[in-house]
């Protein structure tokens, strides 16, 4: 679909595995895969119909479009309840490099890959990944409550109440420097550099 220049892609209610890569295109592309956990083979029809009730839904206000995940109501009482559902889902998602971002996961992983524009992400329970140029310059304000923060960039750590969590945020980012904001409840924030290969040596004439 079609995605505003520095446009805000706002992703609510999302759960499972969870990829937003950065590309060199200006629009959008959303791919999911869904899945039962266990059926009964006779039950095939049922689970399918089950799956294509879980749905995701767009809206555009301005420049932000979210994307809300609904679930069956049944399906939303046994998360509150029991923490767990009978289905996985898997998002791949390819946005312009530019592109804003606003994660509210449920659980599961979360990986942000080369996107250049401001990130703002929360998880309640898995992992949250950011995948960053190396040369880019960067506002850091990563915490976990029950967890930790491991970043190949430099900067100042810090332990949370009674040390059960962990947090990284920059002290004196640079000006222009691109805001990565991330919160985990249970599980870990892991922030890595894309290093560019090395070139083989030149070829003696």
């Amino acid at each position: 679909m079609e995605f505003p220049s520095s446009g805000v892609l706002h992703l609510k209610k999302s759960t499972g595995d969870l990829t937003v890569e950065g590309w060199d295109r200006s629009d959008l592309e959303i791919t999911t895969i869904k899945s039962t956990k266990s059926y009964h083979p006779k039950d095939r029809s049922i689970a399918a119909k089950e799956l294509d009730r879980i749905r995701l839904v767009p809206e555009r206000q301005g420049d932000e479009l979210a994307i809300t995940t609904e679930f069956p109501k049944h399906e939303m009482l046994a998360r509150l309840f029991r923490g767990e559902s009978d289905f996985e889902l898997e998002y791949r998602i390819k946005v312009p490099r530019n592109a804003r971002l606003i994660i509210e996961h449920d659980s599961g992983n979360v990986l942000v890959d080369d996107v250049t524009g401001d990130v703002h992400a929360t998880n309640g329970h898995g992992q949250i990944t950011l995948h960053l140029p190396e040369n880019g310059k960067y506002a850091f304000d990563a915490k976990c409550n029950l967890g930790a923060v491991e970043s190949d960039f430099p900067g100042p750590e810090q332990g949370t109440l009674f040390h059960l969590g962990h947090a990284y945020v920059s002290a004196a980012p640079p000006a222009g420097a691109q805001k990565l904001y991330a919160r985990m409840g249970y599980g870990d924030i892991t922030i890595l550099k894309i290093r560019k290969p090395l070139l083989p040596p030149p070829l003696n004439p």
